[in-house]
């Protein structure tokens, strides 16, 4: 097990901490005073609620306009503490985006921290540190003209004061943060068991607008009976959706109609998101990896046999090109994210030892094409159901897992299949998901 550097504490554990009323006088005394004089305030501080240090950042001193690091400490917060270990992260995540919208404003453009983005992760802007939670952001100290603002850093730090006496006692929208995390560790937790790798529960908001949220006209998603799964957490609630098995799934449909929005979906279910963001009830694996084909790029020496028996202009075993294809690309990003760089003395790639470790991977094309790799149809015709996938080409071994989009036309928007079948099987492989994204938002079974 790697060792672990140990944490610095955010407040010196042999720091004087001196009371408000010191700061505010000492604010008072030197407002309209030089640059330099900011230097008094600088240490820690004792709030009704919490604990303030404020201390230099590298970079240009406070005196010339430079930030300092604002460091809140809430001492061992009955409302904070965490239920089990992913509890502490979510309470993190929670008070960030709390400071984010209702703290650093009050500060107006003097005062920054870090985005945490869609995704709930831990980070170093706000965390655990015990039983405390500690949160900090840049703050620009005030200036007049070229004297101190004190009167505008004194209405800051009582703005602080009442911020965080009144988030330790109304806590808005904490244990709905908490429990939507809850949901989404156990839901990712019993996808193994329900034989799935991703699942998309009904209501979910796919569609994203450029700025990351949901977008203005998406509809929530709606699954059909027939490729309906439920998952029940027990005391978390019953849940029912789209679930992607392991296999190869195939999602087809015309332009513009979602393949790739529900692609972006499960590949950022390997990670929690927050209330209100429309993905809370969507999870993947943790092992999930989203592929892009690059036209054009080149590929040295990679083992492509698992995809292709034979290429133009190359050996499958040990393919080397200057500018690849889509389907090549996509097929040599497959195998390096799978195993990593194959060299020429490597056989075929050899399926993991063990399954369950076995990368889900959701794959896209950077942009439409008609291409697709050996083991996944797609015709300006619709596939006959009836043909043998056998004789298209070699197969991904059944442990791995593909999800892969395929651009088609208006005239079939509801047709797809997808399949799995190991390698040199003469068998009928199992059709694991026929599915088509249509206008409505609706995952359609499609009608031959």
């Amino acid at each position: 097990m790697p060792v672990l550097p140990t944490p610095i504490a955010p407040i010196a554990s042999d720091a004087e901490i001196r009371p408000l009323a010191v700061l505010l006088e000492t604010v008072a005394r030197i407002d309209g005073w030089g640059p330099r004089a900011w230097r008094e305030v600088i240490g820690a501080w004792r709030l009704p609620r919490c604990d303030l240090a404020i201390e230099e950042r590298e970079g240009p001193p406070c005196e010339e306009g430079g930030e300092v690091l604002a460091t809140i400490v809430f001492r061992s917060p009955g409302w904070a503490r965490p239920r089990n270990p992913g509890d502490a992260i979510a309470i993190a995540d929670w008070l960030l985006r709390a400071a984010r919208r209702d703290l650093l404003p009050l500060f107006g453009l003097s005062a920054r921290t870090i985005d945490p983005g869609e995704a709930v992760r831990a980070g170093n802007a706000c965390f655990a540190y015990g039983p405390d939670l500690v949160l900090r952001f840049a703050l620009r100290l005030p200036f007049a003209g070229m004297c101190i603002d004190g009167e505008s850093f004194a209405r800051s730090i009582g703005q602080l004061a009442r911020w965080s006496r009144g988030i330790a006692k109304t806590r808005p929208g904490l244990l709905g943060h908490r429990r939507s995390l809850r949901i989404q560790q156990a839901l990712r937790a019993a996808l193994p068991e329900h034989g799935l790798v991703a699942f998309l529960a009904d209501g979910a908001m796919l569609a994203r607008d450029p700025a990351g949220g949901v977008d203005a006209s998406c509809l929530p998603l709606r699954t059909p009976r027939n490729l309906a799964t439920s998952i029940d957490l027990g005391p978390l609630g019953r849940y029912r959706g789209l679930g992607i098995r392991r296999g190869v799934t195939a999602i087809a449909g015309a332009p513009y109609h979602g393949k790739s929005t529900v692609l972006s979906a499960i590949a950022a279910g390997g990670e929690d998101h927050p209330p209100g963001d429309g993905r809370e009830r969507v999870v993947a694996l943790a092992s999930t990896l989203p592929v892009l084909s690059d036209d054009g790029r080149p590929i040295m020496r990679q083992d492509l046999t698992p995809f292709f028996s034979r290429l133009p202009g190359g050996e499958a075993a040990c393919f080397t090109t200057r500018r690849a294809s889509g389907a090549t690309s996509m097929a040599a990003a497959i195998a390096m994210v799978s195993h990593g760089p194959q060299s020429a003395s490597k056989s075929a790639i050899a399926a993991p030892a063990n399954p369950a470790s076995a990368p889900a991977i959701a794959s896209g094309t950077a942009r439409p094409a008609w291409y697709m790799p050996n083991w996944a149809m797609a015709r300006r015709q619709p596939p006959s159901p009836s043909r043998n996938p056998a004789t298209i080409g070699p197969h991904m071994p059944p442990q791995w897992t593909m999800i892969h989009t395929v651009p088609g036309p208006s005239s079939w928007r509801y047709r797809g299949v997808a399949s799995a079948m190991p390698a040199g099987s003469e068998a009928q492989p199992p059709v694991h998901c026929r599915l088509s994204v249509c206008k409505r938002g609706v995952a359609c079974p499609p009608s031959w």
